[in-house]
């Protein structure tokens, strides 16, 4: 084992020296070498467009932007349940799901962000607005697909 640390030890050394030789930064750009010029029968190279620098957020404001989501999507749960216009069947009950869709996806997306950020008492918000959001499926949806043994149905008629 011994022999095997001393040959480790010397190729270490030899890869600390060959990184001492690297230089420490990039060289300016006057003695970087010209571009070749280009063969004419050669095609030309692809040109790819400059993207805009990505937006930057602190540190300390891309939590609290978790958490207004998080708290607009359980408003919102909690706002469905006092839903004010007819969502018996039709296009009122096809507008009514598509808001709760809207809570489920944005709880989803809510709960991934804060479980990134490890912010634990958001993502529970945003787990509670989830099952919400599933809950007011469940009371439209089961009834018509005949678990409660009701007649409703998913067009007006």
């Amino acid at each position: 084992m011994n022999d095997k640390m001393k040959e480790w030890d010397k190729k270490l050394a030899e890869v600390d020296r060959a990184i001492a030789k690297l230089p420490a930064k990039a060289p300016p750009e006057s003695t970087k070498p010209a571009p070749a010029k280009p063969d004419a029968s050669a095609p030309a190279p692809r040109q790819v467009p400059a993207r805009a620098p990505a937006a930057r957020v602190s540190p300390r404001l891309r939590p609290l932007g978790v958490w207004v989501r998080v708290g607009l999507t359980a408003v919102l749960a909690l706002a469905l349940t006092q839903w004010p216009f007819a969502h018996a069947c039709g296009l009122g009950l096809a507008a009514y799901l598509g808001a709760v869709g809207v809570v489920l996806v944005s709880g989803v997306g809510g709960a991934v962000s804060t479980w990134r950020l490890r912010l634990p008492k958001a993502h529970a918000l945003a787990l509670l607005a989830i099952l919400g959001g599933l809950a007011l499926v469940a009371l439209e949806v089961l009834p018509r697909i005949g678990y409660a043994g009701t007649d409703l149905t998913w067009t007006c008629g």
